[in-house]
C-alpha cells in the first residue's frame, strides 16, 4: 500500500471521529465528568501530533501533511500526492524486496 493510500485511511478515521466528537466527548463526561473530557480531547488531539510523526517520505523524512521543511510551512488535513520537499511520488508502492 503506498504512503498515500495509508494517509488517506488515517485521514478518514480521523474525519470520522472529528464528526462523533460530540457524542463520544458527552458520553466521556457523563461516565467520568471533567477528567473524561480531557481525556476525550486529549485522545482526539493525540491523533493529530500521530499524523505529523508517523508519516514520513522514504526519501527525506517530511510528512506528507507539511508543504516544505521551512521554517514556515504549512499543515494541510489531507496528504500531499508529491513530496514537497524531494519531489517523491507518495503515490507509488514501496517495493519492500528491496530493503
Amino acid at each position: 500500500m503506498s504512503l498515500y493510500a495509508k494517509c488517506w485511511l488515517f485521514t478518514t478515521w480521523f474525519l470520522i471521529l472529528f464528526f462523533s466528537f460530540p457524542f463520544w466527548i458527552s458520553f466521556l463526561e457523563q461516565r467520568f465528568g471533567p477528567t473524561g473530557v480531557l481525556i476525550g480531547g486529549g485522545f482526539w488531539l493525540s491523533h493529530g501530533i500521530f499524523m505529523m510523526l508517523v508519516f514520513r517520505c522514504p526519501n527525506c523524512g517530511l510528512t506528507p501533511f507539511r508543504s516544505s521543511k521551512d521554517f514556515m510551512a504549512w499543515y494541510y488535513p489531507w496528504p500531499r500526492k508529491i513530496c514537497g520537499h524531494c519531489g517523491r511520488d507518495h503515490r507509488a508502492v514501496e517495493d519492500r524486496s528491496a530493503r
